[in-house]
C-alpha cells in the first residue's frame, strides 16, 4: 500500500533511481516547509480571536488573556482595540509574507541550480564518455532528454513533491488543533471526504498515469521529426516531401496536444471538486451539529473556525492534489536520469590520471576481430605502420572502413585480437591518453558557430588563439582566396549549415583544425571527397611534406595514394597490401 503512496513512490525513485545528492537537497529543504507551516497556522491562530472580537465585542471581558492585551494597551475603547488588533493583524502578515517571499526565492534558487546541475552533468558525461552519443538512437531525442527533461524533472517532480510535503505538513498542524477544539465535528467532516477523495485519486492516477505515457512517446517523436526535417530541409524541397514530413508532425503535435489537453483539464478541474467537497462538508456538519443537539451559536462558532481555516486549507489542498497531478504525469522522466554522477568528481574513468601513451615506433592490430550482428566485420586483421610513415586505406562501401577507424579511435572494442602502439596495448580506458596523440578529419567537418579562426583553433578560447599558426594553415589548405573574401578575413562569422562554404572548404577547414594542434597522428577519413583532384593533390603533398607526422587516410580514390609509403586494401575483413 504504501510502496503505491505517491510520496513513497517518489522517494523510492530518489533512493534507487537517482544520486544520493537529490534526497540531500530535498532533506535540507524539509526544515524549511516545516517553518513556513508553522508561519503560516501562526497566522490563522493569530486570525481567529481577531475576527471573533469582531463578531463579537462583549467576549472580550470573557478571554482573560486578551482582557490582558487589552488592559496593557492602555486604549480607551473595545472599538480602538479592536482597530488596533486589526492594524497589528496586517503587520504581521506583511513580515510574515516577506519572509515566505524570501523562502520561497531562496527555495526556487535551490530547486532551479538542481535543474541546471542535472542538465551540464547530462551534456558533459554524454562528450566525456566516447560511446554516449554513438549508442543513442535519435540525436533530437538526445538533445531532448539533456535540455528538457531535467527541468521537467524539477518542475514536476522535485518542486510538487516539496510542496506535497510542505501542504500536508501544514494540514496536519491545523487539522490538530481543530480535532482539539472540536473532534466530533472534524471526524464527521473527515469521515465524508475520504471515501470522496480516494475514489477520486484512484480515478486520477490510472488516468493521469496514461497521459504521462502517452506526452512521453509523443513528445520525442515531435522532437524527432522536427529535427529530422529541419536536418533534410534541402532534399525535402527538391524532392517535394512536404506533404509527407507536415502531415506527420501536424499528426503527432495533435496527440502530444491532446494528451497536454486532458492534463490541463483534470489539474484545473481538480480545485472544483475540492471545493465541492468543502461545501459538501459544512452541509454534513450542520447535519451532525444539529443531529448531536448542539447549539446553535456554538455550531455557529465552529463554522467561523472552519470558514476561516477554509481560506487557506482549500487552497492548501488543492495544491496538493496538483502537485500529485504533475508528479503522477511525469514519472517517466525518473527513466532518464538514470546514472547521473551530480559530485563534483568525475564519473570512473573520466578524468583519471593515467600514464601518458609514448608512440615513437609503430601502431599494430594484432589478430582483431570485430563482429557485429553474428557476422565478422574485421577477421583476423593485422595491420602495423611505423611512426611518420603515410599509409592508405582503400575499400569498397561496406568493407568495414569505417569499423576498422572506429577501433583506433577507441569508439568501438574488439571481441578478440590486440591494439598495441609501441608494443603497449591499448584498450577503451585509454581514451584519454591516446586523443592526445591523435588528430581526425570526417569526412565531413562541422562548423561551430563562430569565426574561421576559431573553427580552426576549435575548443580554444578567443583570447588564446595563435593567429599566426592559422594564417599559416589557411595558406597550406589553399584556402586564402576564400578567406580574403569574406568581409573580416579570419574574424569572419561561420555557422553550422552556412550555405556560402562548399563542401570542400568545410572539408579544408577541418584539415587546418587537425593540423593546429600539432598531433603525431593524423587519421582522414575520406577528408578530401568533395576536393577536385588538382586541390587535392595540393593538399595531400603539403601533408605528405611533414616529416613529424604518422597518416592513416581512408579514401575510395586509389590515385590520391600515389605518394603514400603504403596502401592496403580492405576487403572480406581483411586487409591486403596493394601498390600506390
Amino acid at each position: 500500500m504504501f510502496k503505491k503512496n505517491i510520496l513513497f513512490k517518489t522517494r523510492y525513485h530518489f533512493k534507487h533511481d537517482l544520486p544520493p545528492e537529490i534526497a540531500r537537497n530535498a532533506n535540507k529543504l524539509i526544515p524549511v516547509l516545516l517553518f513556513t507551516g508553522i508561519l503560516e497556522l501562526t497566522g490563522l491562530l493569530i486570525l481567529f480571536p481577531v475576527i471573533t472580537i469582531l463578531l463579537d465585542p462583549k467576549k472580550i471581558k470573557n478571554e482573560p488573556l486578551i482582557i490582558k492585551i487589552y488592559q496593557a494597551t492602555g486604549l480607551n475603547s473595545i472599538q480602538q482595540f479592536i482597530i488596533f488588533s486589526f492594524g497589528l493583524l496586517c503587520l504581521f502578515f506583511i513580515v510574515k509574507n516577506l519572509i515566505l517571499f524570501l523562502v520561497y526565492k531562496k527555495q526556487s534558487k535551490v530547486q532551479f541550480q538542481l535543474a541546471t546541475q542535472i542538465v551540464n552533468e547530462r551534456f558533459e558525461s554524454y562528450l566525456l564518455n566516447e560511446q554516449g552519443i554513438l549508442r543513442e538512437e535519435n540525436i533530437a531525442v538526445l538533445l531532448r532528454n539533456v535540455t528538457q527533461i531535467p527541468y521537467e524533472f524539477v518542475s514536476f517532480i522535485f518542486v510538487p513533491y516539496l510542496n506535497l510535503i510542505s501542504e500536508i505538513i501544514f494540514l496536519l498542524l491545523i487539522g490538530i488543533i481543530i480535532l482539539l477544539y472540536n473532534p466530533m465535528l472534524v471526524l464527521t467532516i473527515t469521515a465524508f471526504a475520504i471515501p470522496f477523495l480516494w475514489f477520486y485519486n484512484k480515478f486520477y492516477k490510472r488516468k493521469l498515469s496514461q497521459i504521462s505515457e502517452i506526452r512521453d512517446k509523443k513528445g520525442a517523436e515531435q522532437y524527432k521529426i522536427a529535427y529530422q526535417s529541419i536536418e533534410s530541409s534541402v532534399e525535402i524541397k527538391i524532392f517535394q516531401k512536404e506533404h509527407f514530413f507536415v502531415p506527420q508532425f501536424v499528426k503527432v503535435t495533435e496527440e502530444f496536444e491532446s494528451s497536454m489537453t486532458e492534463s490541463n483539464l483534470l489539474n484545473l478541474f481538480s480545485p472544483k471538486l475540492i471545493e465541492t467537497v468543502a461545501v459538501s462538508s459544512i452541509f454534513m456538519l450542520i447535519l451532525t451539529g444539529i443531529f448531536l443537539g448542539k447549539n446553535i451559536v456554538e455550531l455557529g462558532e465552529f463554522l467561523i473556525v472552519f470558514s476561516i481555516s477554509a481560506i487557506r486549507i482549500i487552497p492548501s489542498l488543492n495544491k496538493i492534489v496538483l502537485s500529485a497531478n504533475y508528479m503522477k504525469g511525469s514519472f517517466h522522466v525518473f527513466g532518464y536520469l538514470k546514472n547521473l554522477h551530480l559530485s563534483k568528481q568525475r564519473p570512473t574513468g573520466q578524468g583519471t590520471s593515467a600514464p601518458p601513451l609514448v608512440f615513437n615506433q609503430d601502431i599494430e592490430f594484432r589478430n582483431i576481430t570485430y563482429r557485429y550482428a553474428q557476422k565478422d566485420i574485421l577477421s583476423q586483421l593485422n595491420f602495423h605502420v611505423k611512426k611518420n610513415e603515410k599509409v592508405g586505406i582503400i575499400g569498397e562501401s561496406g568493407s568495414g572502413k569505417s569499423t576498422f577507424l572506429s577501433l583506433i579511435l577507441l569508439l568501438i572494442k574488439q571481441q578478440s585480437g590486440s591494439y598495441l602502439i609501441d608494443g603497449n596495448p591499448v584498450t577503451p580506458s585509454d581514451h584519454s591518453v591516446l586523443y592526445p596523440l591523435i588528430a581526425y578529419v570526417p569526412q565531413t567537418a562541422k562548423l561551430v558557430y563562430g569565426s574561421v579562426a576559431e573553427n580552426i583553433a576549435f575548443g580554444v578560447p578567443k583570447n588564446e588563439i595563435n593567429y599566426e599558426k592559422v594564417r599559416q594553415l589557411i595558406s597550406i589548405m589553399k584556402l586564402d582566396s576564400f578567406i580574403d573574401s569574406l568581409p573580416s578575413g579570419v574574424h569572419s562569422f561561420l555557422g553550422e549549415n552556412n550555405l556560402s562554404i562548399s563542401g570542400g572548404q568545410k572539408q579544408r577547414l577541418g584539415i587546418a583544425r587537425a593540423l593546429y594542434f600539432e598531433r603525431p597522428i593524423l587519421i582522414l577519413d575520406e577528408s578530401t571527397s568533395a576536393l577536385d583532384y588538382h586541390t587535392e593533390n595540393e593538399i595531400i603533398d603539403n601533408l605528405i611534406a611533414r616529416p613529424d607526422l604518422t597518416i592513416l587516410f581512408v579514401t575510395h580514390r586509389l590515385k590520391s595514394l600515389s605518394k603514400f609509403d603504403k596502401v592496403f586494401e580492405l576487403n572480406n575483413g581483411k586487409l591486403s597490401k596493394k601498390t600506390p
